[in-house]
């Protein structure tokens, strides 16, 4: 058996667990395995081999909650298989996004994973916002960030589905939604080994066995262990950072007790213990000398990232033949923290970290009736879901560094510290930390409907409608800063009297002197200082005054939505359709976790597209466009700003409304039955129709309407296919791609903000600073005769091609010492697996 039948029975058992029917009962050529890993039509990566197949088959794809051929469905689609997973050695969907235009995905914090689609995206990680882009495994919606980044482990396929998809698929999916769909235990006694070694020590196992216990119940179960020594070094220690750990089980169990019954349970469990992500300080005066790929050292304490996930998940579906009703219902709790190098060095005079703490709990009840007869395909359901999220954020600095911030804020005359330290008293190198806590109890109800009518034997005309009410009780409480071990330290009045007249005649203040005989803690002392000098209780980061200091603050709110679509579809031919839809999408409203009794409205974005999908050349050539614009309106950003000029940065909430036009194109050509070319193509052209944001410079509001948002405009894909038969020995198989994204459009804010980094910023030394991004990627692969064998090499970005974006920090300017984070370099890797 070579490896396009091989394929073939992969894809096979996909499309018909996708249909709910048992596995063999419709057949599908040779070219439904090798062609589209991707609905993209460029991801499969596997070429046709057999001679008698000359064309592109179907690929099948859930995207309006039912199993339909790709050409059939008028969405902009984009869809991955297994194979094409391992063709490009994925690990999860920050290793997919360079092959999905229009797709960003921010995958450095795998607790704070960022998601956009056609340049819609959300900045915020907090419990009290929602993303812009759903991400559902299985059909469950992964509310929080912590559990939207999964590891790729026995997954089926992965569907990115663009534009609004709010009727079926729910709120917070007002820019598209990800659907990742774990394969189900079929009634075949089967498994995969597979080991991956590669660039930094990498080690990653993965295990899959397939148990039929009856001809009706089967069990499938998962392992992953991912491990990798970092790669980038830390020139003081010698250690490598951004290392991984990571760890993930999952058991399925299928009971189909009838024809018309199909009864899956899944256990899930996910452990990740890994770095923090490495900070590269490029003042001029620092250990690189400015050169952001040049040497560095961090002292984060403890610092890491972790996660702990948990997740119970059911479905029931019966067919009664005129209706089919299925029920989907998740349990699922997670505890993530994070804490980040934040100054870029090892210097006690400039520590800084940042730390994110979550613990999640939440619950999925969907419902959904469906039919299908000659004229209507309908469904109907409804959906509730549960979630009580906890947050702590906190900053944490030094003893020394809090020295460093206020002589800034003061223009070197105030340090609280150093005098005293200096005297012989040990405070040095001693925690101080801020932490803003978030609790957040979430209710959501929706009820949904869609019908399309075949009006002819060539025209659909589709509807739908989502009603959906979301209520958030939401507190914010202000615990006030700690210093490690103060309590320790009690010194006479008179001790603390020399330095209060001297700061009082500096700065002009008037703060009181104590009792020289009486005992003062050292806590007492600085709090009453740094409230005469900077206001408040003596936080710094979360100066939010007296009044809020250790105090709960409490709001609650309920927000309703209708989200309709309306979709027109013509079939010129059999082999050629277009459409036409509307269609709105909904994101809740919320709060800022980092801005205390802060609120903002519910996102909300109207999208109209008109798009062709066709096969072409006797079934050689495939060609989807998308053309699209879109109307949003209360787009949620999360902005680090200073209100004036001498003071620190604070977090604000900001909105805006944006509008874009854009374009989606793909094309894949059958050259002949061992070569496919494929190529890929975003246009998009994104600006906001209102914006403000503060100046850097000045602290004044700029309003930036009109102008770009700063997504890039242009993302392309190209790349072929090839296989190559060994006869009884085997078979070769060569993939190769590029992807190209433009830069990053400017606006007035950009230079603006950028500025008062300048005075100790090369930028000369940037190299791919704000620039297009190129990236390669190859493989080679070897099938034994028998297809039980797979032997890989392959590299992901083979030039070594690494970018930067704009400097900045929590106190880049305070301390002199903004911080970046380089994307990843070259990545050289072998895959050996063992099927059976």
């Amino acid at each position: 058996m070579n490896l396009a039948r091989r394929l073939k029975q992969n894809i096979q058992k996909t499309h018909c667990a996708a249909m709910g029917i048992n596995q063999g009962r419709e057949k599908m050529n040779k070219l439904t395995a090798m062609l589209f890993v991707s609905t993209s039509l460029y991801a499969m990566g596997v070429p046709a081999q057999a001679a008698e197949e000359t064309t592109l088959d179907e690929i099948i794809v859930t995207a309006q909650k039912r199993a339909q051929n790709l050409q059939d469905v008028p969405i902009s689609v984009n869809a991955f298989s297994r194979d094409f997973i391992d063709v490009v050695g994925a690990e999860s969907m920050g290793d997919l996004d360079e092959f999905t235009p229009g797709l960003s995905v921010g995958s450095g914090q795998t607790t704070q994973p960022s998601y956009s689609i056609r340049g819609i995206g959300s900045s915020d990680f907090g419990v009290g916002t929602e993303p812009a882009v759903g991400v559902y495994v299985d059909g469950i919606y992964s509310t929080r960030s912590g559990a939207a980044l999964v590891f790729f482990s026995d997954v089926e396929r992965v569907e990115v589905l663009k534009g609004p998809q709010g009727t079926l698929f729910g709120r917070n999916t007002a820019a598209g939604a990800v659907s990742i769909v774990t394969k189900k235990p079929s009634d075949q006694r089967e498994g995969r080994i597979q080991a991956r070694y590669g660039s930094d020590n990498k080690r990653r196992l993965e295990a899959t066995m397939n148990f039929p216990l009856t001809d009706k119940l089967a069990v499938r179960a998962n392992w992953l262990i991912n491990k990798s020594d970092g790669y980038v070094t830390d020139a003081v220690t010698g250690e490598g950072l951004n290392r991984e750990d990571n760890a993930a089980f999952r058991i399925a169990v299928r009971w189909r007790p009838s024809e018309n019954t199909d009864i899956n349970l899944n256990f899930e469990q996910d452990k990740t213990d890994k770095d923090g992500n490495a900070a590269i300080a490029v003042a001029t005066h620092s250990l690189s000398g400015g050169d952001p790929y040049g040497a560095f050292a961090n002292d984060v304490e403890k610092g890491n990232e972790k996660r702990e996930l948990n997740g119970a998940f059911l479905s029931v579906q019966h067919d009664f033949g005129a209706a089919e009703l299925k029920t989907l219902t998740s349990y699922k709790e997670f505890t993530t923290s994070i804490r980040n190098d934040e100054d870029g060095t090892n210097l006690p005079a400039f520590y800084l970290d940042t730390e994110n703490r979550e613990d999640n709990k939440q619950f999925y009840q969907e419902i959904q009736l469906s039919g299908d007869t000659d004229a209507l395909t309908w469904m109907v359901g409804g959906s509730y879901h549960w979630e009580d999220g906890k947050q702590a954020h906190s900053v944490n600095a030094k003893t020394e560094s809090i020295d460093t911030l206020l002589g800034a804020l003061s223009g070197g005359a105030l340090s609280i510290f150093a005098p005293f330290i200096d005297a012989g008293v040990p405070l040095g190198g001693r925690i101080w930390n801020e932490t803003l806590f978030n609790h957040t109890k979430n209710n959501s109800l929706a009820a949904f409907a869609d019908v399309t009518w075949k009006a002819t034997d060539k025209l659909n005309l589709s509807m739908g409608v989502r009603y959906t009410r979301d209520s958030k009780d939401f507190t914010w409480e202000n615990g006030g800063r700690t210093i490690e071990e103060i309590d320790l330290f009690v010194l006479p009045g008179a001790y603390y009297n020399g330095y209060i007249a001297q700061l009082n005649a500096g700065l002009g203040t008037s703060i009181p002197l104590f009792d020289p005989a009486a005992n003062i803690p050292f806590d007492d002392f600085s709090k009453m200082i740094l409230g005469g000098v900077v206001g408040g209780n003596g936080d710094l980061i979360f100066n939010l005054g007296p009044a809020i200091e250790g105090q709960m603050v409490n709001v609650d709110d309920v927000w309703t939505d209708f989200s309709p679509r309306f979709v027109a579809d013509y079939k010129i031919t059999d082999d050629v359709m277009i459409f036409a839809s509307v269609a709105k999408g909904y994101k809740a409203g919320g709060y800022s976790g980092l801005e205390v009794n802060s609120s903002f409205n519910p996102e909300k974005v109207w999208n109209y597209e008109v798009g062709l999908k066709s096969t072409l050349m006797d079934g050689k050539l495939r060609l989807n466009l998308s053309a699209y614009h879109y109307k949003y309106k209360d787009l949620q950003e999360i902005s680090f700003e200073k209100t004036s000029p001498d003071g620190l940065p604070l977090y604000f909430t900001r909105t805006g409304d944006m509008k874009a036009w854009g374009l989606d194109g793909e094309i894949r050509y059958l050259v002949n039955d061992n070569l496919q070319l494929f190529a890929s193509l975003g246009l998009v052209d994104a600006k906001w129709s209102r914006r403000q944001q503060r100046s850097a410079v000045t602290t004044e509001l700029i309003d930036i309407s009109g102008q770009p948002t700063g997504a890039p405009t242009t993302d392309l894909i190209v790349g072929l296919d090839y296989d190559h038969s060994l006869g009884n020995s085997g078979s070769l198989q060569f993939h190769l791609d590029h992807s190209y994204t433009s830069a990053p459009r400017d606006n007035d804010l950009t230079g603006e903000n950028l500025m008062p980094l300048l005075g100790y910023v090369d930028l000369t030394k940037f190299t791919g600073y704000r620039s297009a991004q190129h990236r390669t990627n190859a493989r080679i692969s070897w099938t034994d005769g028998s297809e039980h064998w797979q032997l890989s090499v392959f590299g992901r970005n083979i030039f070594d091609n690494q970018y930067v974006g704009s400097p900045g920090g929590y106190v880049a300017v305070e301390f002199q010492s903004p911080v970046i984070k380089p994307t990843r370099g070259r990545f050289i890797g072998i895959d050996a697996s063992y099927s059976f």
